[in-house]
């Protein structure tokens, strides 16, 4: 064996230890021979591509359009390298067996290697999305990844995972790369951002600094179009609205809560929101697993339906909300529960 294979191998030992698998560990998975040459591959696309930003900068990527503005400077900071171990060291920590050590190992440092410039930009892999990009490229290294004339197939469906794991309910592998990625950010931010922490919603959520942000948008027309409107001392609001005025408070408190972070975890976000609100006796009409339901809202034009939550008037100053309602607003008739308005 030559200085150069002796040195790749070190080198993979090396990243092996530092994910704390040791040489007993991997002989005993699946496939050991085979999934290492996997590995090293993967691990050699780190190394020559791995200083290359964990976000890619592109609202076409799902994770891109996913994540709040004003945290994807932060994210651009983490290298690509430095996401994937961290990714890593989270999803191995909650291994179910150790024979698929490996496995998740390749699953983890390869899920991100659509990000890599040159393949996402290229066109090869006819993609914008990382993760579809990141399956392709996972497909072609495992396909070309042989010793002799043996070819090396891990035992999971890896480019699967992979392709979904910014999407919920895909798969359990899928979902358990999704919530160690979503962890890594988390950790990542809190390094990122001195004096920022983790606390739960109830702790920094001040319920009237919400209203209070939710009222300027309250009977407010902008061509022709409204986030939220009063009617009969409620305050009907499209749940987006309550979710954005949410994250600027949580961004405020300087806290790190991944569901004010990612689109995606909105519903997640709402239903603790909602849910606070209700305790403090302000929410109508709705049932307590539900974060708005369907309203009829008959107008001069006839009658339109919208997903809404309703707000309990007597948070807010209602004498100066309704003294600002113009045009349609001012002439709704009546607000009812749509048929089947869950």
């Amino acid at each position: 064996m030559n200085h150069r294979t002796e040195d790749r191998k070190q080198h993979l030992f090396e990243y092996l230890s530092d994910l704390y698998i040791s040489e007993s560990v991997y002989k005993g998975c699946y496939n050991a021979a085979g999934e290492m040459l996997i590995l090293e591959a993967v691990i050699d696309e780190l190394e020559l591509h791995g200083s290359s930003p964990s976000i890619v900068n592109d609202n076409r990527d799902p994770e891109s359009r996913d994540t709040l503005p004003a945290i994807k400077k932060d994210l651009r900071r983490i290298t690509l390298k430095n996401h994937s171990l961290m990714v890593a060291h989270i999803l191995l920590r909650n291994i179910y067996s150790m024979r698929d050590i490996l496995s998740y190992a390749i699953i983890a440092l390869a899920h991100d290697l659509g990000k890599i410039p040159i393949y996402r930009k290229s066109g090869i892999f006819n993609s914008r999305e990382h993760q579809l990009v990141s399956a392709m490229k996972f497909d072609e290294i495992e396909e070309s990844t042989h010793d002799g004339e043996r070819k090396y197939i891990t035992p999971f469906p890896v480019s699967e995972a992979i392709r979904g794991h910014h999407y919920r309910g895909i798969g359990i592998m899928s979902n358990r790369l999704r919530a160690a990625d979503m962890e890594a950010r988390k950790w990542e931010l809190l390094h990122l951002r001195p004096g920022f922490r983790e606390a739960p919603v109830k702790e920094w959520l001040n319920i009237h600094e919400l209203a209070e942000r939710i009222a300027p948008h309250v009977n407010h027309l902008r061509g022709g179009c409204w986030k939220a409107f009063s009617f009969k001392n409620l305050v009907y609001c499209r749940p987006d609205l309550i979710y954005k005025k949410a994250q600027q408070l949580c961004l405020d408190a300087k806290v790190i809560d991944i569901r004010f972070i990612y689109e995606s975890e909105k519903d997640l976000a709402l239903k603790e929101i909602v849910d606070i609100l209700r305790e403090n006796d302000l929410i109508a009409a709705i049932s307590g697993k539900h974060i708005a339901a369907k309203f009829d809202i008959r107008g001069p034009f006839g009658v339109k339906t919208s997903v809404l939550t309703p707000i309990k008037g007597s948070i807010f100053n209602m004498n100066e909300i309704e003294r600002r309602k113009v045009g349609y607003l001012e002439a709704v008739q009546y607000v009812h529960f749509h048929k089947g308005r869950f």
